[in-house]
């Protein structure tokens, strides 16, 4: 019992620092991880936090029921952890079963030395968006320019950088 509360309560302490690092970060800094972007693993990490939690609270239940109490605070609790549990299940599925649309795409200059990465995303009223990033390290990848006209734009590279809709870009800052 208390080694599950001790791997629960890890879970739990990881998955909090974690997704406060992907939400609170700068708004033009992208994380990924195996080529998925921070917006299909957010939901997948407060899965896992909602269902350590509900864990932890029907491990209190059983110590509180071994004691003679009725437990009925943790028993709720555990309920409510479970139904967010159950919500973010099934946007994980989704993301899974889409996986295409939170993957980062290489698009390679034409002599193969340099690369920019895009993500691909639908707007409201259903037009292809394409957002591109430099890759900075292993994890993190900084915004470049978006385009949202419906296609991949065409890239200008040059020796130093590239160059798009008159604004230039330096491959390594």
């Amino acid at each position: 019992m208390k080694a599950i509360q001790a791997i629960c309560g890890t879970f739990l302490v990881l998955g909090g620092v974690l997704l406060a690092v992907l939400v609170c970060s700068a708004y033009d800094t992208k994380y990924a991880v195996l080529g998925l972007t921070d917006d299909f693993w957010i939901p997948i990490i407060l899965l896992l936090i909602l269902l350590s939690a509900m864990t932890l609270f029907l491990t209190f239940r059983a110590a509180v029921k071994k004691g003679g109490k009725k437990g009925g605070f943790q028993t709720a609790m555990a309920v409510l952890f479970a139904l967010g549990a159950v919500f973010f299940a099934y946007s994980t599925v989704d993301r899974v079963m889409h996986r295409e649309k939170y993957q980062f795409v290489e698009i390679q200059s034409p002599d193969g030395l340099h690369s920019v990465w895009r993500t691909e995303r639908t707007d409201l009223l259903g037009n292809s968006c394409y957002v591109f990033y430099r890759q900075e390290n292993m994890f993190t990848y900084t915004y470049l320019f978006d385009s949202d006209r419906g296609e991949p734009p065409q890239i200008n590279w040059q020796d130093s950088g590239l160059e798009y809709r008159g604004e230039f870009f330096s491959y390594a800052e």
